[in-house]
């Protein structure tokens, strides 16, 4: 792969990647090898947060990658401070990110959405099924509104499956209306608590 100057996509779902492979992948997408890949799926690779960390040191530093997908890859809320240094990059190409189905809960949230007030390239996030909800020890929900009031580029947030309900709702409905008419925000709204 450090000699494929020719790759473009990148489909490994399902291959059994342990933190261990992420070493290998995360040293063949340095800036070193300048392999101009632009789609990254690893999907249903149960490598989690230890295997994250080991992208990171080439996915914090690649101007190439625009779509990054880890559906269902045991990323829990310590993977978020590598998702922060990934999407940090100053010169992050990342436009889509898909983390659905991680266990990231309010804490991985909540770090992950303070990298999103500084990024200016991500436009799609789906965060389906990651375990988080209203709190009042993790202001996740406010730190999420917070950020899209500010972040003009993220125009599409799927929340579906996590723990919202009415309050979080019509938060969400505000933004979409006030703050930015090309927001569109999917979720679901559980009963009442």
């Amino acid at each position: 792969m450090k000699t494929g100057k020719t790759i473009k996509e990148l489909e490994l779902e399902i291959n059994q990647i342990s933190p261990k492979g992420c070493i290998y992948l995360g040293e063949a997408l340095s800036p070193q090898f300048q392999v101009p890949i632009t789609k990254l799926n690893l999907s249903y690779n149960k490598f989690g947060s230890e295997g994250l960390k080991n992208l990171a040191v080439g996915l914090s530093e690649n101007a190439f990658v625009e779509q990054l997908t880890l559906n269902y890859c045991e990323i829990d809320a310590e993977g978020a401070l590598y998702l922060q240094e990934i999407l940090s990059f100053y010169d992050s190409k990342i436009e889509v990110l898909s983390l659905i189905g991680n266990q990231l809960r309010n804490e991985g949230v909540y770090q992950l959405f303070r990298a999103l007030e500084a990024n200016e390239a991500l436009s799609e996030l789906w965060l389906s099924n990651n375990q988080f909800g209203e709190s009042k020890e993790i202001p996740v929900i406010e730190k999420i509104e917070e950020v899209l009031r500010k972040n003009s580029t993220l125009i599409y947030l799927n929340l579906d499956g996590n723990g919202l309900y009415n309050e979080s709702a019509t938060k969400f409905v505000n933004i979409m209306k006030e703050c930015n008419p090309l927001l569109l925000i999917e979720f679901g709204v559980l009963a009442n608590k």
